[in-house]
């Protein structure tokens, strides 16, 4: 590069400035390039690349290269062979020993015969084997559907049974419950006719108390026909009825009555079945009658409005009970 340039520019002048020197840069890098590559390839095998900086200097300096033990790395590699003489008889001998005769090609026909008989029993062996199996196979799947449909069978009998049993159990149920509500009726007929017995009694004492056996009784009552707008009979009554006296006193005191304050969500009430009491009313259809010793109220029996009647204590207990049996039936 020193010899184009001093050819290039032989005499130098000194007056002629720097920037008149002109300079390819491309080919001034691969110059630079090439002469860096020169240079670590030398390094390289000097092997300085792979050592320090202070051992390089020194292998610089002294002008020998640094050697550097390779590691060993790798399968290691099998040793050679050294065949021998006796290797070779040994192998030989083997094979000699080891090999087997080989058939003569030709065959008599009393032995093809035979190949064939041995052939064909096996065959049937076989055949025979295949058969066993197949009917062994045959009859364990036909137990095993005899097992189910006896299985089937005894099944749908217990279904059967327990279907029966719970009929019976609910006919008992039933026939149980059927007991228990007519002898619930029973009660209540008979408690309904002593009630009865009771009221004729009590009527019977206040006939005496208030002597109505000294009120003139006509000998013969006639009934007289109750005649409606169209002139039809509509009932009848009896033409010498007159109005008893304690009536009249009662009515005379339930007027009076009013008068008193009276407990609170109570109201006076009055019913054919008592027309001589002097009878209170509670919000819920009781009906309450004063004790004229003590003046406390004693609960005496239920209004129902739908038949316009009192029911006696025992006997609305008793409806309330059947009322309850019947919604359990119903559940």
């Amino acid at each position: 590069m020193q010899s184009e340039i001093s050819n290039q520019n032989p005499e130098p002048n000194p007056e002629m400035s720097v920037s008149s020197y002109s300079v390819n840069v491309c080919s001034f890098e691969k110059l630079v390039e090439h002469e860096l590559s020169s240079y670590l390839k030398h390094l390289n095998s000097l092997g300085l690349l792979s050592v320090s900086l202070k051992e390089c200097r020194n292998a610089v300096s002294s002008g020998i290269p640094v050697v550097k033990s390779s590691k060993s790395c790798g399968r290691p590699k099998k040793e050679k062979r050294v065949v021998r003489d006796s290797d070779i008889i040994a192998d030989l001998t083997a094979q000699a020993t080891s090999a087997v005769p080989k058939k003569n090609a030709s065959m008599t026909a009393e032995e093809k015969a035979e190949k064939k008989r041995i052939a064909a029993a096996k065959k049937s062996e076989k055949a025979e084997a295949k058969k066993a199996a197949k009917l062994a196979k045959l009859k364990t799947k036909e137990e095993e559907k005899a097992k189910k449909a006896l299985l089937k069978a005894k099944l749908a009998e217990e279904k059967k049974e327990k279907k029966r049993l719970e009929k019976e159990q609910k006919d008992l149920a039933k026939a149980d419950k059927l007991a228990a509500k007519e002898k619930l009726k029973a009660e209540k007929n008979a408690k309904s006719k002593a009630e009865l017995e009771r009221k004729s009694k009590e009527a019977k004492a206040l006939k005496k108390q208030f002597n109505l056996k000294d009120m003139p009784v006509p000998e013969e009552l006639t009934e007289e026909p109750i005649l409606n707008d169209e002139g039809e009979t509509i009932g009848s009554k009896v033409s010498s009825f007159n109005l008893p006296q304690e009536k009249t006193m009662i009515e005379e005191s339930i007027k009076e009555v009013p008068d008193e304050e009276l407990p609170e969500g109570l109201e006076h009430f009055k019913h054919k079945s008592r027309p001589n009491e002097i009878l209170y009313k509670d919000t819920t259809n009781d009906i309450f009658v004063k004790n004229m010793e003590t003046s406390e109220l004693e609960h005496i029996a239920h209004y129902d409005k739908e038949s316009d009647s009192l029911l006696p204590l025992s006997e609305f207990d008793s409806d309330e009970e059947l009322s309850e049996l019947s919604g359990d039936e119903s559940d």
